[in-house]
């Protein structure tokens, strides 16, 4: 397999080398799709006075303990490490997080997000509640008091002060190594079940809400140790008895044996930039048009690594870096360039005019439809919100309908089987004030009405 190492754009060079191999090679292209995805963000780390941060062995120690899920090779990494764990800290908010905080058993877990409720980029505050009164072993723990233990603020140590700031080897570790197969609807499905060391153990959840990693270190001093949270009588807190300690900035500190990091990803471009003109978006993707053709000639790019710059017809489509929007974006871009082969227009197979996405989040169903979460709209006042819950807590249908009475967005969570309907009513744009409060309402069978 082939590693990409550079790109001359202007003379439709591109660098390629054997992974075992010492030199490259160039490879020339009339045409060029970047598709290199995504790279996983890091923690930005900092180590606190306890921890020799100059000592390689303490750098490589907390680095042991800090993982990095991106992909399925990850994912089985981290399950041999899980086998010897019995409490683990999940930062992140994502599809990822929410799904390791699903599977994971036999296992304490600190689930730290920075948002006020869980899963936020899928999930609006009430689907966030309707998922979180189905899961057991939870307690949400508001990061508004300085500590669980009831301590003054004194002890919190601000995070810009008395903190030098050392990035880990993890970053290069990371850049370093070639990606594994993407986690997609089904991966978690494929793997096995993630199981902590002791399979007598109880599964518990503790969500830190409004947090983020502030510090880790494998040592805590005196003064440290009153803010170390008990998380169960059995829990010994004066004792040096955890590998890791994770401070959060609600000035919380928890020990555990591993750190997830799943907080998100950034465009992967790092190896076709030099020497080129790429116009790059704020998240660091190439700008494309509505052709999928960025600002060099004869260079396409889709998926993750780029950043559209098209102005959509209307609101209810925008970019989110998931595995659904890069296969679309896929098939375009190499319809796009046999448009430009054969000299015609592909204007009739751009299809982003509604943003759509099909998840599974704990063990259901859940799609996304428009502006689910009121995305691109200025004045939520002036939208209505129609939530039903089914008798058996089995399905949740939320729609958003604007001033002018018309669907512009949905959540259905659970086999609704309305996704067809609900995406007909967003793109005609069909008036609903007929229907008022009852458009979800029992009697109303809405599938039917509009088939």
């Amino acid at each position: 397999m082939d590693q990409v190492i550079g790109l001359n754009a202007q003379r439709h060079e591109l660098t390629l080398k054997k992974m075992t191999a010492t030199a490259g090679k160039t490879l020339i292209y009339d045409k060029l799709c970047i598709c290199l995805g995504a790279k996983p963000k890091m923690i930005d780390i900092r180590f606190n006075s306890s921890c020799s941060c100059d000592d390689d062995d303490d750098l490589q120690l907390i680095n042991d303990h800090i993982v990095v899920i991106r992909d399925t090779q990850t994912v089985r990494e981290f399950t041999d490490k899980l086998k010897n764990a019995n409490r683990v800290v999940i930062v992140g908010n994502g599809g990822i997080a929410s799904e390791l905080v699903h599977h994971i058993r036999h296992c304490q877990l600190i689930w730290c997000i920075k948002d006020q409720h869980m899963s936020a980029p899928y999930l609006d505050p009430l689907a966030s509640e309707f998922f979180a009164r189905q899961l057991n072993d939870i307690t949400v723990s508001s990061s508004s008091s300085n500590n669980s233990n009831n301590n003054s603020g004194d002890d919190v140590t601000d995070s810009h002060e008395k903190l030098p700031q050392n990035m880990t080897a993890k970053q290069q570790q990371t850049d370093q190594t070639l990606f594994g197969t993407g986690l997609g609807p089904d991966s978690w499905q494929q793997l096995s079940r993630l199981k902590g060391a002791d399979h007598r153990q109880r599964k518990s959840v503790r969500i830190e809400t409004k947090c983020e990693v502030q510090s880790i270190a494998n040592t805590v001093d005196d003064r440290q140790k009153s803010r170390i949270v008990k998380i169960d009588d059995s829990d010994d807190t004066t004792a040096q008895e955890w590998p890791i300690y994770v401070e959060l900035t609600n000035g919380r500190i928890f020990g555990c044996n591993l750190v997830v990091s799943a907080i998100g990803v950034v465009p992967n471009t790092d190896a076709i930039l030099l020497g080129n003109n790429f116009a790059i978006g704020a998240e660091g993707g190439l700008i494309v048009n509505n052709q999928m053709l960025t600002s060099e000639p004869d260079v396409y790019a889709a998926g993750d690594c780029c950043s559209v710059a098209w102005h959509p017809a209307n609101d209810r489509w925008f970019q989110m870096r998931l595995w659904s929007q890069a296969r679309q974006m896929g098939c375009y871009s190499a319809l796009c360039i046999a448009a430009d082969i054969h000299s015609t227009s592909a204007e009739i197979y751009f299809n982003f005019e509604l943003f759509s996405h099909l998840t599974y989040l704990f063990d259901r169903k859940v799609v996304l439809l428009g502006q689910y979460n009121w995305q691109n709209v200025c004045d939520h006042s002036q939208c209505k919100t129609l939530v039903k819950v089914t008798e058996d807590n089995k399905q949740l249908i939320k729609v958003v309908l604007n001033s002018d009475h018309r669907m512009i967005g949905a959540i259905l969570v659970g086999d609704t089987e309305l996704e067809e309907t609900f995406e007909n009513l967003i793109l005609n744009q069909l008036d609903l004030s007929c229907f008022g409060d009852q458009l979800l309402d029992i009697n109303v069978d809405i599938d039917d009405y509009f088939d």
